[in-house]
């Protein structure tokens, strides 16, 4: 509850209510990259606006800090009722505002990794390689920044697009990355930028920068590993599938009704909310409407029906250590621009039910024991399929592409199927990362059906 009144009180603030034609721009800019010029047009915008939210989040961090002691120093001297409650106010105030604009640099760095999917064709397998590492998500400070946007500058005036890794959540190697758009592919290139010297080419940093270029540009290390062993990436042959079209008419639908949900596939079920609330309905009509979303949960045991929502993916995209690169970024999603618009800044939102039974009953279909973690191993995995001897166990994140991306379960199935047929006929994947076939149809659904303003 503690979260949703916050939630509520962000979406009222003056900041935040004055960043959604900020939003809306980014969206149109974002749909529209799609060479160098207009990949520059989209970063300039979202540069400046990032770069002013970090300066506007240090400010009100000190101005916290000067707060908190003005109301220390205050009390020491025997300060009324009334004055203490004055500055205790301002405090609020402050950290309300600084809420606003923490969410706001959590959209910024959505946007940002949303430009290096949609630049590098939307490689989920390159783009998981180049997520590797702790983020950074601010911008260095005084000569290093300088450095860093001139390195930028100098790609520009070549006729390449550059972007400060900052800016995203999934860019975690080097300072700057360049790319370079060629015919079916996208080449990039990793700078590591110092300031006032050069960069020592032969020093760990530097070897590692360039083994990493040599995977994601080649698909292929020889001795990539610590240990010296090869790396690779990988595309399993199966063309990458999701649910959104539906998506797309229950938001027409809740933006007069305020709910609509529906049974998406036999395991997911998904209920959008326009929290505006065009139809006037009261909270226990609304928890009506929910509680029928899919399927009868009257016997359903807890652990039987997994629930998440975009505002939860959101809130903790705001937190650049709990971000997964591989996952695709919200200002992706191919909703028309008003309403992905409103997704991002709060007024839209939607719930998805992932009816775990029938989840596994699709595994067990195939001749697949699927386990489901749960509890604290949910946080490390989403669940292990056997079949005899051959196991594959599926990352956290897979889960949320069930829940945020609607990847179609099929296409889940069809893929762990096809990783345990590798094991049982002794091939099994060394890939590091994995991708799927023909992603950007998916994702470039956008610019179709999704581009009505």
């Amino acid at each position: 509850m503690k979260d949703v009144r916050a939630e509520v009180e962000l979406q009222r603030s003056p900041f935040h209510l004055a960043e959604r034609d900020v939003i809306r721009d980014l969206v149109v800019l974002l749909r529209a990259a799609r060479d160098p010029g207009t990949f520059r047009a989209l970063y300039v915008k979202l540069f400046a606006r990032a770069v002013a939210a970090q300066t506007m989040a240090d400010e009100l961090r000190a101005d916290h800090g000067a707060a908190r002691q003005e109301i220390q120093r205050a009390s020491a001297a025997g300060a009324t009722v009334a004055e203490l409650a004055e500055i205790s106010q301002r405090l609020k105030r402050i950290d309300a505002a600084a809420r606003a604009v923490g969410a706001a640099q959590g959209i910024y760095r959505s946007f940002g990794d949303a430009t290096v999917w949609r630049a590098l064709r939307h490689d989920r397998a390159m783009i998981s390689v180049l997520g590797g590492g702790p983020p950074v998500a601010r911008f260095a400070a005084g000569k290093g920044f300088e450095a860093e946007q001139a390195q930028i500058e100098d790609l520009w005036q070549r006729g390449t697009f550059a972007i400060h890794n900052d800016l995203t959540n999934c860019l975690r190697n080097g300072d700057v990355t360049a790319f370079e758009f060629e015919h079916d592919k996208t080449h990039i290139s990793l700078y590591e930028v110092k300031s006032g010297r050069k960069v020592n080419t032969h020093s760990r940093q530097a070897i590692r920068l360039q083994r990493l270029m040599g995977l994601v540009n080649d698909g292929y290390h020889s001795s990539g590993r610590p240990d010296g062993a090869p790396l690779q990436m990988g595309t399993v042959p199966i063309d990458y599938g999701t649910l959104m079209p539906q998506l797309i008419d229950l938001v027409r639908a809740a933006r007069s009704k305020t709910y609509a949900g529906a049974a998406l596939a036999p395991e997911i079920a998904v209920g959008v909310i326009d929290n505006a609330n065009p139809a006037g309905l009261s909270q226990a009509e609304l928890d009506a409407k929910s509680t029928k979303t899919g399927w009868d949960e009257s016997s359903a045991r807890p652990e039987d029906i997994h629930l998440y929502s975009a505002s939860a993916r959101r809130i903790r995209d705001r937190q650049a250590d709990h971000v997964f690169p591989a996952l695709a970024p919200l200002p992706l999603l191919p909703l028309p621009v008003k309403d992905l618009t409103d997704l991002l800044s709060g007024r839209l939102d939607f719930v998805t039910k992932l009816n775990v039974p029938r989840l596994r009953r699709r595994f067990d279909d195939r001749g697949l024991s699927a386990s489901i973690a749960s509890g604290r191993l949910a946080e490390r995995t989403f669940l292990t399929a056997t079949r005899g001897r051959a196991s594959v166990t599926l990352p956290a994140y897979v889960h949320e592409q069930l829940t945020v991306e609607l990847m179609n379960p099929k296409v889940l199935v069809d893929v762990v199927d096809w990783i345990v047929k590798q094991a049982e006929e002794g091939r099994t994947t060394t890939s590091t990362a994995l991708g799927y076939r023909n992603e950007t149809a998916v994702w470039d659904l956008a610019e179709g059906v999704a581009t009505r303003a």
